[in-house]
């Protein structure tokens, strides 16, 4: 089972980091495309899709 997880209001780039929204955003894309994580950018961040590569 997929099942969301949304951390809106948890966390404001203005609080948390001294980095720009483009430079966060592009870490974020670089280290997804590094793991093998399949994404889609959505309105306010991504929507991520693991499938591991061991059956469990």
């Amino acid at each position: 089972d997929v099942k969301p997880v949304y951390l809106k209001g948890l966390f404001s780039v203005s609080t948390t980091s001294t980095k720009s929204v483009p430079a966060i955003r592009a870490e974020i894309i670089r280290v997804l495309c590094q793991l093998g994580v399949e994404f889609s950018e959505i309105p306010r961040g991504f929507t991520c899709y693991h499938i591991p590569s061991i059956n469990l």
